[in-house]
């Protein structure tokens, strides 16, 4: 991209070697986790409402292409002893999930609160949604639901390694449908 024309072609060419790499590291982290190889430090203290804000911006661009918007409510300064790669990369794919399966021109609403030692991120989007039979299986290894809307679809990793982030974390992640 440097060296030539900054063309079409290419941009596409970068857009496939990037979500190769993020579909490849995402292979190897579900391997590690199912091997008990630990893969996150949480005995640092992150600020997840600025990790929050900071995707927000990131897809802000990929989300206003569609028409999409996104009402954030996030609480300032809520701080949590977790790896700050692990809480970008939940908080990374929750919102894109979101976007890619959003209709255009709807909303998402995304909130991170806290109420005394519990935190609370809620990311809501008005899409297709996901029938009760899918629900439990989102969240296993190489499952995914087929989507005409979402291009690039993954290999079904995001979700089992968000699960299993969360659960290091002594929490607990759900969905309503």
């Amino acid at each position: 991209l440097h060296k030539n024309e900054n063309s079409a072609e290419l941009q596409v060419v970068k857009k496939n070697i990037d979500k190769l790499t993020s579909d490849i590291v995402n292979f190897f982290d579900v391997e590690k986790f199912n091997k008990g190889i630990i893969v996150y430090n949480h005995a640092v203290l992150s600020d997840l409402s600025d990790i929050v804000n900071e995707v927000l911006k990131i897809f802000e661009p990929y989300a206003n292409k569609r028409l999409i918007t996104f009402t954030a409510l996030v609480e300032d300064n809520i701080y949590v002893k977790a790896d700050p790669s692990a809480l970008n990369r939940v908080a990374n794919n929750l919102i894109e999930n979101a976007i890619k399966f959003s209709e255009d021109n709807s909303v998402i609403d995304i909130k991170l609160s806290s109420n005394g030692e519990r935190v609370n991120f809620l990311v809501k989007d008005f899409g297709v949604g996901i029938s009760a039979e899918y629900q439990k299986k989102v969240f296993e290894p190489y499952f995914q639901i087929t989507n005409k809307k979402a291009n690039g679809q993954g290999m079904g990793l995001g979700l089992p390694i968000v699960k299993k982030i969360v659960e290091e974390l002594n929490g607990a992640i759900a969905i309503r449908s």
